[in-house]
């Protein structure tokens, strides 16, 4: 019987340092020293979604390094907290981190003066089903501050996500021209249809 108790009161302390733990990795927000990016205070200039139409429709390929498009980001999205929340939380900025075969969206804020971070990893995949081309992007994982979670766990930020896709439309539109599309670590690769 006393042994029982031990173990129970082990698991138990064991469960508590668990939960204490990814607390701790929730509000810990992940490095984004990696993503490559131009300073805050300088002023950009981008022709980034003219350039890539350019190159797709006289049939070129077209490769976009990590900084670019974390530049363009910078650009077009302008997005602040919904009513009641800007009280206690600020939208700095979104990024994104192009790894081998997936790219990571990156949400970055200020919570009552504390920077947090929560991001979702997706793979792009482009292939042919009947007469036209067909994208797949699909949740793999993501990160709520530095913990890793999985993909379910990333659909409590599906409207954000859902959100950055309607701002991004005009780049949207540039996917129906491809033929195809290479996630490289640091570079994005469109290539135009054949």
């Amino acid at each position: 019987m006393k042994s029982r108790r031990l173990l129970l009161y082990f698991l138990n302390l064991l469960f508590v340092m668990v939960l204490a733990a990814g607390t701790v990795l929730i509000f810990l927000p992940q490095s984004l020293a990696d993503i490559d990016r131009t300073g805050g205070g300088r002023i950009l200039a981008s022709d980034l979604l003219e350039q890539t139409n350019r190159a797709i429709l006289g049939g070129r390929s077209f490769k976009c390094s990590e900084k670019a498009l974390n530049d363009h980001l910078r650009l077009v999205v302008n997005a602040r907290e919904a009513r009641g929340f800007e009280i206690f939380s600020e939208f700095k900025r979104l990024l994104v981190r192009l790894n081998d075969d997936s790219l990571e969206i990156v949400f970055e804020r200020d919570v009552l003066g504390f920077t947090t971070t929560v991001s979702a990893e997706l793979t792009i995949k482009m292939f042919t089903e009947g007469s036209g081309k067909m994208t797949e992007v699909k949740v793999i994982g993501g990160k709520f501050g530095s913990l890793p979670v999985s993909k379910n766990f990333v659909g409590l930020i599906r409207k954000e996500l859902e959100n950055v896709a309607k701002v991004l439309a005009p780049e949207k539109e540039v996917l129906s021209c491809l033929g195809g599309i290479i996630v490289r670590d640091g570079w994005l690769i469109l290539k135009p249809h054949i």
